[in-house]
């Protein structure tokens, strides 16, 4: 039934038919699969519904299906639960992590999963105890359902003679064995899950990119990002709310951090938003990852810690620039105005969000990766864009790395106290700036090798440099500002001043 007009298969469509091949492969205009689409056919061992729109599959009638093939089904996106398809040996899928299912069946359906631990439990038991009369013929999900005995007739009238018990059934749940009149004691269902499930050959295989693991690895990993990203939120926040309500006058070099306390508030919510996700799919991520990296969440983190990335070493660079321009041209008395400073601003929220907005038009991607970070390089442009993304970040380092040499020799040559006092303030921001670069360098380093196509680390040790170095700008540079500007402390002061809290300390400052 390959390459036709198939639009729905209703239920039993093919009821009583003796059917081993069913093949409706490149059949563009297939949506819909009645529940019990599939019931009643018999003897079917291979399934085709490759390069279809299915985006539900049902499993009635499929537990003899050795073969299933959904390549090019991108509609698919939430994969039945393996255990229903008890003779499986071959899957063909589109997406990697439905394959994690044939390897962790435990977690794709922890219900079922516990049945049918209780079933094996039970046929341990027969086991030892030899039961005494042997149904081949009756299949265990006849007598039990979730695990619970079938009450509406839990004891099935039938008995066999050792004859009959003879003949085996190696299916996916082995000998049954049934009541024997003088020996009611032996009512068990010796059920079998010997059926191996990460045996089954499944493509495409989980790879570096889609591991079968949780979004942050590592369980120490999943708590100290909690620490990370609540640190950059509040942060980053206390300092935006001072600036903007502290009462004091819009200076420059406040407005500039303030712009770069938004962008790593940004990267804090980016945390806030994976660590999340983290915790809503612990155990069996495979289950929510389709959706995660496809359907808007992982374009919205990536977009943020993108845009926030950017626009932070945009604001750093900046800043740098305005400190070695106000120290090597002191006699000219020409410093960088807000109105000039605004215009920076708004070409460094333009630059941002160009960079954060080529990944949403098809250029590399951030569906790539649970962490969504956009590490898609399948063409040239996508690994343009990656090395574009670190080269310019590196031009940057390299910018900043100047003026700071620069400004260091320019105050050993002049020891004016106005130049001191500009030479105390590059300094700050000498630590604030390669705090920053700090997380940079081995993020530029790792990400270069990979572009360039020598891997060094692998996703799951490099979720250990996004905790740990990438947001560490994030982190730092509330916390350094706080501690070492007498003049943001004035600012919280006042503040505070204004709703009753630390007034004598506020007027202090006032005057």
């Amino acid at each position: 039934l390959e390459n036709n007009d198939v639009k729905e298969i209703k239920d039993r469509a093919f009821a009583g038919s003796n059917i081993a091949k069913l093949d409706f492969k490149n059949n563009p205009d297939l949506e819909i699969l009645g529940d019990l689409a599939f019931d009643g056919i018999q003897d079917l061992r291979s399934l085709n519904l490759s390069k279809t729109r299915v985006s539900y599959l049902p499993t009635v009638g499929l537990s003899t299906v050795e073969d299933l093939n959904l390549e090019n089904t991108p509609t698919l996106q939430i994969f039945p639960s393996v255990l229903k398809f008890s003779h499986i040996r071959i899957a063909r899928l589109t997406y990697a992590h439905h394959c994690c299912a044939f390897k962790h069946p435990d977690k794709q359906d922890p219900q079922l999963w516990k049945a049918f631990e209780f079933q094996e439990t039970v046929r341990k038991k027969c086991e030892a105890q030899r039961p005494t009369a042997v149904n081949p013929g009756v299949p265990i999900t006849e007598w039990a359902v979730g695990g619970a005995w079938d009450s509406s007739d839990p004891f099935p009238s039938k008995n066999l003679s050792e004859d009959d018990a003879s003949n085996g059934n190696d299916g996916f749940f082995s000998d049954v064995p049934t009541l024997n009149a003088n020996n009611t004691i032996n009512i068990v269902a010796c059920g079998k899950i010997a059926h191996a499930y990460s045996e089954v050959v499944c493509t495409p295989q989980p790879n570096a990119f889609n591991p079968c693991e949780d979004v942050m690895g590592y369980e120490w990993l999943r708590i100290v990002v909690w620490f990370v990203l609540l640190a950059a939120l509040l942060g980053n926040l206390v300092v935006i709310l001072v600036i903007i309500t502290g009462g004091s006058k819009m200076t420059v070099p406040n407005f500039l951090m303030c712009n770069l306390s938004v962008a790593d508030f940004l990267m804090g919510l980016y945390l806030l938003l994976i660590a999340s996700m983290d915790v809503h799919s612990l155990g069996e991520y495979f289950n929510h990852a389709i959706t995660w990296q496809n359907d808007g969440g992982c374009q919205v983190a990536g977009f943020l810690t993108v845009f926030a990335s950017e626009l932070s070493i945009f604001v750093l660079t900046v800043i740098t620039i305005e400190r070695w321009y106000a120290i090597s041209y002191a006699m000219y008395a020409k410093k960088l105005k807000l109105r000039q400073a605004s215009l920076l601003m708004l070409l460094g929220w333009g630059y941002a969000t160009f960079m954060a907005s080529l990944p949403l038009m098809g250029i590399s991607g951030y569906g790539t990766v649970s962490i969504c970070l956009p590490m898609e390089a399948n063409d040239l442009l996508d690994k343009s864009y990656i090395c574009s993304l670190l080269i310019l970040n590196g031009v940057a380092f390299i910018v900043i790395c100047c003026c700071y040499v620069n400004i260091y020799f320019n105050v050993q040559q002049n020891n004016t106290t106005a130049r001191t006092n500009d030479a105390t303030i590059a300094k700050r921001m000498a630590i604030l700036v390669f705090t920053n670069f700090v997380c940079w360098a081995p993020i530029a380093f790792f990400g270069l090798t990979a572009s360039a196509g020598f891997p060094l680390i692998d996703i799951t040790n490099s979720k250990i440099l996004l905790v740990f170095f990438y947001p560490l700008n994030s982190c730092a540079n509330p916390f350094l500002y706080v501690i070492l500007t007498k003049h943001f402390r004035k600012d919280v002061f006042i503040l505070l001043g204004k709703y009753g809290v630390c007034t004598e300390r506020a007027n202090r400052y006032k005057e």
